[in-house]
């Protein structure tokens, strides 16, 4: 009897497994270039039987993928010759997302969301974002709570997922639901409350930065006295700051060599701690 030719089968400590490369064009779509699996038997036969279902059913499969007719009237040749709009992989996909909301030159916003994407392409490989789906999603979920993820991480980082999905399915009219949308966030920690710094903890801060008088001590003081961010503070000018009004203040405003954090950032703030009035407008807006 002559032996069945099944060149996408190969044995592993006794078991057949199923090895087939998947068509260039569709390697964006599942991510890798291979598609191994076990059969789960160490019958030949019935290893013969069962990859040659898999192996037809996959060859129709990326038939539709590679040759779907182009729909609504459109031209069936130019469908053929142009084929399939190939959609992005997620990497690719965040460099278009950062573009298209003009953070270039953000790198804290750069920084979260290659974080975010890095993560899901190390648990799930980096695949056309249509290819992604909901256990995908819970993998990315449970990888950050098996870290000890707070709350609020887990949601920044499914956020940052889920906006790139977003923008993407729109550009290229997917009408699929996005996976990392409404999701709970699992065991991760609750948020832990942040409790104000004593003020006799920030006057010792102050008297000692007084005592130094040096170029880090200013900044220091200057942030303790004011609420400014650290970034906001080293950003300063001498124009920024105006000592001789009834209340003085430092005005906030970006400039070329430093962004704010978002628009509400431009300002104008008053001393926080030094106000024997309570002026209660410490960070008071334009």
């Amino acid at each position: 009897m002559t032996k069945v030719s099944a060149p996408y089968l190969y044995r592993k400590r006794g078991v057949y497994y199923l090895q087939k490369r998947i068509p260039k064009p569709l390697i964006p779509k599942y991510g890798r270039s291979i598609l191994q699996r076990s059969l789960r038997t160490a019958d030949r036969t019935e290893a013969v039987r069962l990859s040659s279902q898999i192996v037809a059913a996959l060859h129709r499969e990326w038939q539709e993928l590679l040759f779907a007719l182009p729909q609504n009237g459109s031209s069936v040749y130019e469908g053929l010759i142009t084929g399939p709009k190939q959609e992005p992989s997620l990497s690719e996909a965040m460099h278009l997302y950062v573009q298209a909301t003009g953070k270039e030159g953000n790198q804290k916003f750069i920084a979260s969301s290659e974080r975010s994407v890095l993560e899901v392409v190390s648990l799930s490989g980096d695949k056309a974002i249509s290819a992604y789906n909901r256990s995908d999603a819970l993998k990315f979920r449970d990888a950050l709570v098996s870290r000890g993820s707070s709350q609020a991480t887990v949601k920044r980082n499914l956020s940052n997922v889920r906006a790139i999905w977003n923008y993407i399915a729109r550009e290229h009219g997917i009408e699929t639901v996005n996976p990392f949308a409404n999701m709970n966030y699992g065991n991760a920690k609750a948020p832990v409350k942040r409790m104000p710094i004593p003020i006799e903890d920030i006057h010792k801060v102050q008297k000692l930065c007084l005592k130094l008088d040096d170029d880090i001590r200013w900044i220091i003081a200057a942030v303790s006295d004011s609420g400014m961010r650290l970034a906001e503070v080293i950003g300063l000018t001498a124009s920024d700051i105006h000592l001789d009004e009834e209340v003085p203040f430092v005005r906030l405003s970006e400039h070329p060599w430093r962004r704010l954090k978002t628009a509400e950032s431009e300002r104008r703030c008053a001393s926080c701690w030094g106000d024997p009035v309570g002026l209660k407008t410490r960070c008071r807006q334009q």
